[in-house]
């Protein structure tokens, strides 16, 4: 039930407060209902913005929103009632008022912006001109808004920022500025008449300026039509993170935006060529792998046939140790020598690297018959021959005690033709699924066709070195004459000139001089 009107509140001269207007009096009336005692004294700021919050609550809902064409809105009226004897108190009075009230919108977003963790974007004007000033672009003052964080963690953003305010200038501001006014003549209350006067040139401002200390409010003019574009335009080259003291106004400008050009042509052009060297190394890295894949990196060891084999009338090779004691002389023994190094002989042919080629398919390797004849010096040609007529079967296994009955074969050539020519006939006819292997307690189980021969095997299991070391022991002799070995043992391989002087006669027994 409503209060009867002698006991609704109301002001100290007696004015309900439900008819109080939003105007300087009104609000000074509601703070004498208020009281103004030590607390108000001491928090009068906040309690002056509190009392202007009063009257604006509701403001946006009240459904008062509408305003005649080219007119003011009622309350622009309202809000113009001040005390006041004369006209400048009066136009002070005013202006305080409407300061007032920005501040309150100003603390009301920032508050929402901190509450809510959003950001908010809030661009006015006031609709009027400094006096003396025409009504253009340059004359327009805008008070701004932008959320803080935005401008800290998004550099570049106050180019973005600049350009809508500039589209708020002339779309907006402008047209409203020319409207006021259009308003103020109808409402029969023209502006004293004052030369005009051009607004100073707006070539120097920056971008977004800095607020005031400590606050979130901006003050920016509009621009003449085309500068925004220019200095956009001019600061696309500036390095520096912001561009808050407007664009660059040096020297030889155009000549370093032509250089820039041309560096960014260089980049693109520099670019396009990584990337083709890209897909170059790309590919030559496939076809690598697919040789990788099909490469057999070790020489194959074939041993003598046993009885039973198919050989017929095989060249025998030369012994090394023949060719040792031929060229040692007569009386000049092994044990009485001074080191290995005097007991090597240099080969004939060294054999040299496996050629680093995919292994063909198996249909297109050729016969046996066909390597045989083709034009091979005559010691590779009865190797080929040899390794035509030999052949194993599942029911004929070859042991390992027949495996260290005689010295081992490794195919070579003086031509790499005629070894890669050998190396395939080995591959077609001898690698088998099923083969015998020799095992030893101090290394893995090892294939007979990835050691270099057993007695080469049984020094490195007696010095307890790794079975892995048979596979630089067959690049060793494959591509190294024998006159070095022992110093590359020594050397490269590390190993004491004991070890090294039993390794290099094992391998001189285990790997012939075909």
């Amino acid at each position: 039930m409503a209060p009867a009107p002698s006991q609704a509140p109301a002001s100290v001269d007696g004015l309900s407060l439900h008819k109080l207007e939003f105007n300087p009096i009104d609000v000074a009336r509601l703070r004498t209902f208020l009281g103004d005692g030590d607390v108000y004294k001491r928090y009068q700021h906040r309690f002056d913005l509190a009392d202007l919050a009063w009257f604006i609550a509701g403001a946006h809902q009240d459904g008062s929103h509408s305003v005649k064409n080219g007119r003011f809105h009622s309350q622009w009226f309202i809000g113009r009632m001040v005390h006041g004897n004369d006209k400048e108190t009066a136009y002070q009075a005013r202006r305080e008022f409407r300061d007032r009230l920005k501040e309150l919108v100003w603390d009301a977003i920032t508050m929402l912006d901190r509450i809510d963790g959003g950001a908010s974007f809030l661009v006015h004007t006031s609709g009027t001109v400094e006096p003396r000033y025409r009504v253009e672009l340059p004359s327009l003052k805008l008070d701004v808004y932008v959320t803080p964080w935005v401008l800290v963690e998004e550099p570049m953003i106050d180019r973005r920022f600049a350009d809508m305010i500039q589209q708020f200038a002339q779309n907006v501001a402008l047209p409203a500025t020319r409207r006021w006014y259009d308003a103020l003549a109808l409402a029969k209350m023209p502006l004293e008449r004052r030369p005009d006067t051009d607004a100073e040139p707006p070539s120097h401002r920056p971008f977004l300026s800095r607020p005031s200390n400590r606050t979130t409010m901006f003050t920016c003019y509009g621009r003449r039509e085309g500068e925004l574009e220019e200095m956009l335009m001019n600061a696309a080259d500036d390095v520096g993170p912001r561009d808050r003291d407007g664009p660059g106004r040096r020297e030889g400008y155009p000549n370093a935006r032509a250089e820039a050009e041309a560096l960014r042509s260089e980049v693109e052009r520099l670019q396009s060529l990584v990337d083709e060297k890209d897909a170059e190394i790309q590919r030559l890295q496939g076809e690598l792998e697919d040789a990788v894949r099909h490469y057999t990196p070790a020489p194959l060891f074939v041993p003598r046939p046993v009885h039973g084999s198919r050989l017929t009338n095989p060249t025998p090779a030369p012994s090394r140790a023949s060719a040792r004691t031929a060229s040692q002389g007569p009386g000049d023994d092994r044990a009485s020598s001074p080191g290995p190094r005097n007991r090597a002989v240099a080969r004939e042919n060294p054999i040299s690297p496996p050629s680093r080629m995919a292994t063909p398919p198996a249909t297109a390797l050729p016969s046996p018959q066909k390597q045989a004849r083709s034009p091979v010096s005559s010691r590779s040609s009865q190797l080929v021959s040899a390794m035509s007529d030999w052949s194993f079967t599942g029911s004929v296994p070859c042991s390992p005690s027949a495996m260290g009955q005689g010295p081992w074969i490794m195919p070579s050539a003086s031509q790499s033709d005629q070894r890669a020519a050998a190396s395939t006939s080995m591959r077609s006819v001898l690698i088998a699924p099923s083969q015998p292997v020799l095992s030893s307690p101090a290394a893995k189980t090892l294939t007979r066709f990835t050691i270099v021969g057993p007695k080469t095997h049984d020094v490195l299991v007696a010095a307890a070195l790794p079975s892995s070391l048979h596979r630089d022991l067959r690049e060793l002799v494959a591509s190294q004459p024998d006159s070095v070995w022992f110093d590359i043992l020594c050397n490269k391989f590390e190993l004491h000139e004991d070890v090294a002087a039993k390794l290099f006669d094992a391998l001189c027994d285990d790997v012939p001089a075909l």
